[in-house]
C-alpha cells in the first residue's frame, strides 16, 4: 500500500489551480442560469459573442473569422453555427467570391438574444 498522499500547498486554497478551478465552475453556473432561458449554450454563446464583436470591424465575417476569433475548431464552429442557424439567430450565405467559404451574419433576433445574454 503507497504512504500518504503529498501534496505541494499544504491547504487546498493555497493552490492557484484549485481555486481558479472553484472560480471556474461558479461562473459556469451562472453563465449556465443565464443562457439556459435564452435556449444557448456556452458554446453557442461564445461563437454568437465572437459574431458580434467581429461584425463591428467588417461587414463580410466568416465561419473561419468565427473559428479563429473564438480559437474553436473549424468543423465544430461549422456545426454550432448551422444549430444557431436553425434557431434564426444567423445566417450563413456563400462569400461572394470564395464558393467554399460561408458568410456568417446576425439575425435581429440573434442580436436581442446577445444583447440579453451579455447582461
Amino acid at each position: 500500500m503507497p504512504k500518504e498522499i503529498e501534496f505541494h500547498f499544504k491547504y487546498p486554497t493555497d493552490s492557484p489551480g484549485y481555486l481558479l478551478g472553484q472560480l471556474t465552475m461558479l461562473w459556469q453556473r451562472k453563465q449556465k442560469k443565464v443562457l439556459d432561458p435564452l435556449n444557448l449554450t456556452q458554446t453557442q454563446f461564445v461563437l454568437l459573442a465572437a459574431l458580434g464583436w467581429l461584425s463591428k470591424k467588417s461587414k463580410s465575417v466568416m465561419q473561419v473569422d468565427i473559428a479563429n476569433q473564438s480559437n474553436a475548431g473549424r468543423m465544430m464552429v461549422s456545426k454550432v453555427l448551422r444549430n444557431l442557424e436553425e434557431k434564426s439567430f444567423i445566417t450563413r450565405q456563400e462569400h461572394e467570391t470564395d464558393t467554399r467559404a460561408k458568410t456568417i451574419t446576425m439575425t435581429s433576433n440573434g442580436k436581442k438574444i446577445l444583447q440579453k445574454s451579455t447582461h
